[in-house]
């Protein structure tokens, strides 16, 4: 007779072993819920943080505009590599250097404590026509500890120009030659300067005559040919017939730097 094969029986899972895979379960876990809530709360988020600009309401074209940029940390934690990006509306130049024009401005701010209220000052020249809304735009960017997020909080300013630096009115002819006049009227002063940005390298390439009613005319004056001498041998020595741009101040101008 044969003997009845017994089943292999599964050892009883140790108590050493049981408390291992609980303590396994709740540290995975505690782990899962750990990132949930630090996701939630830094990653979704955004800091309590204010960005106010404050200036004029209205200015004269070419005037000396000052904008106040405010910036408040309302949050519990502090604000890193904080950086402040000005956007100039177009046409907009430097107070200390007109001939130069803003466009974008980059203003490192470092770490901006909590609580903290940070101000900054942004001077700029505005033109444009009478009546115009030239925009400023200032936007700040931060990032928070323990966030690789980077936040955006950004804020406008909105200015009237009440009157032009100058009023400019040109009157042109239907057709123009190559060595027609152009005549540009200027009057209305609004500002103690004018900054004129004129291609006249090309008009007087051209031959053409400028004429800038008040300032003064640009034209190009020709030489014949002619002889002379030389200064060093006396000789008789036959000079090329030339060009040379030439500037004739107006009557106003010559006496107002009299």
């Amino acid at each position: 007779n044969q003997e009845p094969i017994m089943g292999r029986q599964n050892k009883p899972m140790s108590l050493i072993s049981k408390l291992l895979l609980g303590s396994l379960l709740f540290f995975s876990l505690s782990v899962a819920i750990a990132g949930a809530v630090l996701y939630f709360k830094l990653g979704n988020t955004e800091p309590n943080v204010e960005l106010v600009l404050n200036g004029p309401r209205s200015i004269s074209g070419g005037e000396v505009a000052t904008v106040q940029v405010t910036i408040t940390n309302k949050d519990e934690n502090p604000l890193l590599n904080s950086v402040l990006v000005i956007e100039y509306p177009s046409g907009t130049r430097d107070p200390l250097d007109p001939t130069k024009e803003l466009t974008r401005e980059r203003i490192p701010l470092g770490e901006i404590k909590a609580t903290e209220v940070l101000n900054r000052t942004v001077k700029a020249i505005f033109f444009g026509a009478a009546d115009t809304r030239p925009e400023l735009t200032a936007q700040l960017e931060y990032t928070v500890p323990e966030s690789v997020s980077l936040y955006v909080r950004s804020a406008t300013y909105t200015v009237t120009l009440a009157a032009a630096p100058v009023d400019v009115f040109v009157e042109l002819p239907k057709e123009i030659n190559p060595d027609q006049e152009i005549r540009m009227s200027m009057y209305r002063w609004a500002a103690d300067r004018l900054y004129l940005d004129l291609d006249i390298t090309n008009v007087m390439k051209k031959g053409d005559k400028l004429n800038l009613s008040g300032f003064g005319i640009f034209k190009v004056a020709k030489r014949d040919a002619r002889q002379g001498r030389n200064p060093r041998t006396g000789e008789t020595i036959q000079i090329k017939a030339s060009k040379k741009a030439k500037f004739v101040p107006a009557k106003a101008l010559k006496e107002a730097v009299l």
